[in-house]
């Protein structure tokens, strides 16, 4: 899937992440002058006709779960969009990397480092 230029009022800089149902981009907020990370969710995702409502529902309860949460150790959400060709969460953009060196049986975190993270 080719990278979208924009994707809203959003101009998007990179790709971060992909996944089984979507991808995540850093993008330019132009209008406020700040990066925003854009979890937008694939478009064939939503059509399946088997999963895609549980999917459209899901993203929509992250949305809005999310966007009610103000907690220094939790990205903020600022804005949410869902609609027939594109849906997609825009979020405070968070420096730093993915978990998933930490998902490798010879880099797991201890316990305490877990539950320090889950604590705060």
């Amino acid at each position: 899937m080719k990278i979208p230029d924009v994707i809203g009022k959003y101009r998007v800089i990179r790709e971060l992440g992909k996944g089984a149902t979507g991808a995540v981009y850093l993008a330019e907020d132009t209008f406020k002058h700040r990066n925003v990370a854009i979890k937008v969710m694939f478009p064939e995702v939503l059509k399946d006709a088997v999963d895609g409502e549980l999917y459209r529902r899901m993203f929509l309860n992250e949305a809005s779960l999310a966007g009610k949460i103000q907690h220094p150790h939790i990205v903020a959400i600022y804005d949410a969009v869902v609609e027939e060709g594109m849906s997609y969460i825009v979020m405070e953009y968070v420096e730093g990397g993915t978990l998933e060196k930490f998902c490798q049986p010879e880099n797991r975190l201890h316990i305490q480092e877990i539950a320090e993270i889950i604590f705060k």
